[in-house]
């Protein structure tokens, strides 16, 4: 059993929309909604050898519509 960890929340950083919608103004925004983006993985690549179409949860955001690049680290590279 893993020890219980407290974790003040009023400590930690709001993540914030980084679209930058005119030079130096961004969106700003800390509302963000769970989307999915889908890859195909070929048959080749499989575990079963045959297609698999795998769902990706990312957060989009609420105002206007943008994923910030840090939310997509691990999906279209770095």
């Amino acid at each position: 059993m893993q020890p219980q960890v407290n974790i003040d929340l009023t400590q930690c950083d709001d993540i914030r929309c980084a679209h930058e919608y005119e030079p130096g103004k961004t969106c700003g925004s800390a509302l963000f909604s769970v989307e999915y983006i889908v890859k195909r993985i070929s048959a080749l690549m499989s575990p079963n050898g045959k297609e698999i179409l795998y769902p990706l949860q990312v957060y989009v955001c609420s105002a206007c519509r943008n994923i910030n690049t840090e939310m997509l680290q691990g999906i279209y590279g770095s």
